[in-house]
């Protein structure tokens, strides 16, 4: 599993239009942009689990997801003030997500590795101490 984060509104390339004769002009920004994480998971078996959105805010509206595909309407979606994980969303997702999701492809007790890099938000005793009361082993 992995999480990446997306920067909305905020471009690498633009053009900008100055007078002719000038050179290397300054792009400028707004300051208007949002994070966006989704912590997503695959399978050895090349099972892709229900992806976790995370929106950056105080609360999301049902209405956004109204147009969503078969395939979006498994993923959950949250939020959080800056729009990434924390040791919450984290818990949660190993919990409503990973968990339920793993359980059904390998069986339920099957033995199953969580391989994950060293964010922080992996690594407290909740999130470990559910790993290993459900028979999952955290790398």
């Amino acid at each position: 599993m992995d999480e990446k984060g997306f920067v909305i509104g905020l471009s690498a390339k633009a053009k900008v239009i100055c007078r002719h004769g000038r050179r290397n002009p300054l792009v400028t920004h707004n300051g208007k942009w949002e994070l966006v994480t989704v912590i997503e998971t695959i399978s050895a078996c090349s099972n892709l689990l229900a992806q976790l959105i995370i929106n950056k805010g105080a609360s999301h509206y049902l209405g956004w997801y109204q147009n969503l595909t078969d395939k979006e309407r498994d993923y959950q979606f949250t939020d959080s003030l800056k729009g990434c994980t924390d040791n919450r969303l984290a818990l949660k997702w190993l919990i409503d997500l990973f968990e339920t999701q793993s359980a059904i492809v390998t069986g339920i007790g099957a033995s199953r590795l969580l391989i994950f890099d060293g964010h922080s938000s992996y690594i407290t005793f909740e999130f470990v101490q559910f790993c290993l009361d459900h028979n999952i082993f955290p790398l």
